[in-house]
């Protein structure tokens, strides 16, 4: 579906807390660590089940799903993970990163083509300012895009809509001036069509901006954690908030798109439990604006290893809460095939995401 739909609900301000690699952006574009085609087989690594028999022989059904289709399948990803448990992790990871390319893999294989053919280029991948667009180049130097096609169809509907919104790249990594130059430049209507492959001749946007690509800062915020506090420096001023009230007027009321660095190392020190992870601050009450944050290490079912930290406003303070509660609600796990070929991928996570919210929102009235 290439036409954006109708119906998102615009009562509310939309802030949307977005996680970079792996949920706007693929692969690794400043380390090199990991190629977009390595990230695309490690992704499908991680939601393709199948069982283990008796001879400890991994058997998938040529599917994917986020989650275990039926009790007792493992993914690929966890078997493969236990299977070099003692090695060298990079060995681990090179593995995976193969995934489609061993017999193990190629019946996953035809997603990962398909995910390729969605991300080739129309045309010119320059700017209208001189700049590349986010992109890499297979063995023919054809070219890819690297930042999912359904960013852009976003960015489009958001602003046909007059949408009043605002979008917040939250990283552990170092790719979100990236990602914060892609937005700007495809925001200035200098980036070229992206719509499909098909369509060779490059087609400049002419969307109406009204300056909001200005609105695309720059500066990088940070938040940090410890025991008992969460502090974010503002990208601004760099004005330090450590009041969580503080902190969620923050990003209800700011505008445009910015870039937040979380606290990987100590999300790390918790062993990557929800408790250390992101925090994300919601508050019933505040019918003004609905916060959804989008990332692809989300694991609802999994508190014990997932990214989100979720504090809801109860009785004047704010509590932790069961993610799993607010599973597209306000957080949702990024799926990057459908991110990648399906066009209106965020825009229908979010039509779901502002069903179930308003449903929220009724029932703690009554």
């Amino acid at each position: 579906m290439d036409k954006p739909i109708a119906g998102v609900n615009s009562r509310h301000k939309l802030v949307l807390h977005l996680d970079v690699n792996n949920t706007v952006l693929i692969g690794d574009s400043l380390t090199k660590s990991i190629t977009p085609e390595e990230a695309l087989n490690e992704y499908l690594t991680d939601v393709a089940w199948g069982q283990v028999d008796e001879t400890g022989v991994w058997k998938g059904d040529g599917k994917i799903s986020l989650t275990p289709p039926e009790k007792n399948l493992v993914s690929y990803y966890k078997f493969a993970e236990a299977k070099y448990k003692g090695k060298p992790r990079h060995r681990f990871k090179s593995h995976i990163r193969r995934f489609t390319e061993e017999a193990i893999g190629k019946p996953f294989r035809q997603f990962y083509d398909q995910m390729i053919d969605a991300l080739e280029f129309p045309g010119n991948i320059k700017s209208g300012n001189g700049n590349d667009l986010p992109s890499f180049r297979d063995k023919n130097s054809v070219p890819f895009h690297c930042i999912v096609p359904s960013f852009y169809t976003l960015l489009d509907h958001l602003i046909e809509s007059s949408r009043e919104f605002a979008i917040i790249f939250r990283t552990f990594g170092r790719d979100g001036h990236v990602v914060l130059q892609a937005t700007r430049d495809y925001l200035e209507g200098k980036s070229f069509n992206v719509k499909s492959k098909k369509q060779r001749e490059p087609q400049a946007s002419e969307l109406p901006i009204q300056g909001l690509a200005h609105d695309v800062n720059f500066s990088m915020g940070e938040i940090t954690r410890s025991s008992n506090q969460i502090s974010m420096k503002c990208p601004e001023d760099h004005l330090v908030l450590s009041n969580l009230w503080d902190i969620y007027k923050y990003f209800s009321q700011t505008n445009g798109v910015k870039l937040f660095v979380d606290d990987y190392e100590w999300w790390k020190a918790q062993e990557f439990n929800s408790l250390g992870a992101k925090p994300l601050l919601i508050d019933p009450g505040d019918d003004s604006v609905h916060h959804v944050m989008f990332d692809d290490n989300f694991r609802p079912n999994k508190p014990e290893d997932s990214v989100v930290n979720l504090l809801l406003a109860e009785k004047g303070r704010f509590s932790i809460v069961d993610p799993a509660s607010f599973d597209d609600v306000c957080v949702v796990k990024a799926d990057l095939y459908q991110s990648i070929c399906n066009r209106n991928y965020f825009i229908e996570k979010i039509e779901q995401c502002e069903r179930n919210y308003c449903k929220f929102i009724s029932e703690e009235k009554n």
